[in-house]
């Protein structure tokens, strides 16, 4: 064997490797598509059944919702003034209400309750119109 027959047989083994060596990646990228395409239905089933869950806890929330703005009214009817409790609570539930109608809609990744803590920090946005006096 001459020096031209050793090369050229050192390059086809070193082509050889590199196929071989592509090959493998293309396989683990082959697998990791796959993987991709069985994780996306799991995820969208979990989602599905967050969805579900979320569904019916608006649902109830919007039941209280109601039952507050009746209670409110009728607070408000006997005692000339807001319950200040009712309108935290109100509060806090349109903020979840919100919430959860964001992630139904897919306009939202984050999960509310209960896949979170309650926020109770809301009650600074509320605005006391007790005291307003009326524009002529």
């Amino acid at each position: 064997m001459n020096e031209n027959d050793i090369n050229q047989e050192q390059t086809e083994v070193k082509d050889q490797a590199q196929s071989a060596s592509v090959q493998t990646d293309d396989s683990h990228a082959g697998d990791t598509r796959a993987d991709n395409l069985q994780a996306k239905p799991n995820k969208l089933k979990n989602r599905l059944i967050c969805m579900l869950v979320l569904a019916v806890s608006s649902g109830i929330a919007g039941s209280v919702l109601i039952a507050l703005i009746i209670g409110q009214t009728i607070f408000r009817l006997f005692a000339k003034e807001s319950n200040e409790a009712m309108k935290k609570l109100a509060n806090q539930l349109t903020d979840y209400i919100y919430k959860t109608l964001n992630y139904l809609s897919f306009n939202s990744e984050e999960r509310p309750f209960p896949y979170q803590v309650w926020d109770e920090k809301k009650e600074d946005l509320i605005i006391s119109t007790d005291n307003a006096e009326p524009s002529t």
